[in-house]
Parts: C-alpha cells; sequence; structure tokens
C-alpha cells in the first residue's frame, strides 16, 4: 500500500488500482443483498432474475475491462508504444467489448430460471461470450510471450527483471482466466441439458469468486509494477540500468550485451 498511494506513484496508476479493489467490494456488497433479498423473496418474477443477471453481467465485464485495459498497456509499452501495436490492441478491445454487449442481451432475454432465481438452462449464445473472451486474453498473452521469447533470442537470454515480471504476471493472469472461461464454456455447451438443483445452486458463488478473482489478479498487477517504480528521493533506487517513462510504467531498454536497459 505504501507504494501505491506514495506521491512517486502516477496519479492514473493509482486510479486503475483503486477501481477494481474498491468497486469489487461494492459489487460483492451488492450482490449479496440482492441474492439474500431473491431467496427470502424466493418466489420472484422473471424480470427480477433478468435485472439481477443484467448486474452480473455488466459488473463482471466492467472489472474485465479494467484489467484488460491494464494488459494492453503493458503490452503497449513492451512494444515500444508503437501505434499501429496500439491501434490493433484497441480496435480488438473495442470489436471484443461490442460483441460481447450484443451477445449478452441476446442471453439476458433468452435465460431460464426457476424459484429464487437459479438457473436452469443457459443460452447457447454464453458459448460465444466465453468463447470471445478466451480468444481475446489469449491474443494478449501470446503477444506478451512472443515479446519475451523474440527479445531473449535477441540479446542472448540475458536476465530481465522487468521484462520477466511482466511475462510472468501475464501468464498466471491469464492461468486464472483460463480456468473460470473453460468452465463458462463447459456450463454453456449444456445448455440443452437439464441443470440438477444442487448444481444450480453451486453457481450462486461462481459470480464472486469472479469478482475476487478480478479484483485481485488487476490489484496484484499494479502493485507489481509499482516495484519497479524508482523513488525519486532515492537515485541508487535506479540501480545501474538507464531507464525512461513510458506513460506510467518506467520501463527499460536493451542496447547491447554489456549495456542492458529495457
Amino acid at each position: 500500500m505504501k507504494n501505491i498511494w506514495s506521491r512517486s506513484t502516477s496519479f492514473w496508476l493509482r486510479v486503475i488500482y483503486a477501481c477494481p479493489r474498491y468497486l469489487g467490494l461494492a459489487i460483492s456488497i451488492g450482490n449479496a443483498v440482492a441474492t439474500s433479498y431473491i431467496h427470502i423473496k424466493y418466489k420472484v418474477g422473471l424480470d427480477t432474475c433478468q435485472v439481477l443477471y443484467s448486474f452480473h453481467m455488466i459488473s463482471g465485464a466492467t472489472l474485465l475491462f479494467l484489467l484488460e485495459i491494464l494488459l494492453i498497456f503493458r503490452l503497449f509499452a513492451l512494444f515500444g508504444c508503437k501505434r499501429s501495436v496500439g491501434y490493433l490492441l484497441l480496435t480488438l478491445l473495442g470489436l471484443k467489448t461490442v460483441t460481447i454487449a450484443i451477445l449478452t442481451g441476446f442471453s439476458i432475454r433468452n435465460i431460464e430460471v426457476g424459484d429464487a432465481c437459479l438457473i436452469e438452462h443457459i443460452s447457447p449464445t454464453a458459448v460465444y461470450i466465453s468463447a470471445t473472451e478466451l480468444a481475446f486474453q489469449t491474443t494478449i498473452w501470446s503477444l506478451t510471450l512472443y515479446k519475451y521469447i523474440r527479445t531473449h533470442l535477441e540479446h542472448g537470454w540475458q536476465d530481465i527483471p522487468l521484462l520477466s515480471l511482466v511475462t510472468w504476471d501475464g501468464s498466471w493472469a491469464f492461468a486464472l482466466l483460463l480456468v473460470i472461461y473453460v468452465v463458462l464454456l463447459k456450463d454453456a455447451i449444456s445448455a440443452f441439458i437439464p441443470i440438477p438443483e444442487r448444481t444450480m445452486r453451486l453457481r450462486d458463488i461462481c459470480f464472486p469468486i469472479l469478482v475476487a478473482t478480478l479484483s485481485f489478479v488487476t490489484c496484484r498487477l499494479v502493485k507489481n509494477m509499482c516495484t519497479f517504480s524508482p523513488d525519486p528521493g532515492d537515485p541508487e533506487s535506479l540501480g545501474p540500468l538507464q531507464t525512461y517513462e513510458t506513460g506510467t510504467i518506467q520501463l527499460t531498454e536493451l542496447h547491447s550485451m554489456d549495456d542492458a536497459r529495457y
């Protein structure tokens, strides 16, 4: 927390950290209140259930969007802030967001629920939602891995802590999201199979887990980035590397085997 809220930390980096942290908390509280009310009332109309699941979808998409913005920014910096890469990533993010919004509308409208808004059948469009998200995350991770391997091949596999951190963080974040979307795909593919009541009740915990995971991953990535942010009052914190700033991330760049800065 000291690194995040210190004066040397960029304002926008603090915003990126605070939004998923406190928004995730607010969403969890709101979901707990809404689901408690629905389970107490038990018999609720389809409109109420559609509002609940719309809240789930919009909230989850917002937290995921914040995480994707952070991943895109890091990837953009890794590629030397090339405009072509930035335009490509933003275009992919825009297309993905629009596609998900359209599919979510169809999915919520066609959802089938029972008592206490327990889902009985998932719309087949959920398959396309999960597949689209998974494809986008795979693209981000693949580009990060490509940059990691290419940089090491060009510079003799030197130890580049920042590059390793970005790649490692991106990999475990991708792994967590992969597990989530594989589970969602499995559920969506079984859309035409009747779901046992026990399984329906277990799905009540899926959304809180998703919110907690997205909030944790985004905050963890920001905090790890701050470990490479030098203290302006301590020149030795820069170490032997020469650095320059790209946006809010301090990077170093490789020049030769003897003079390494990424």
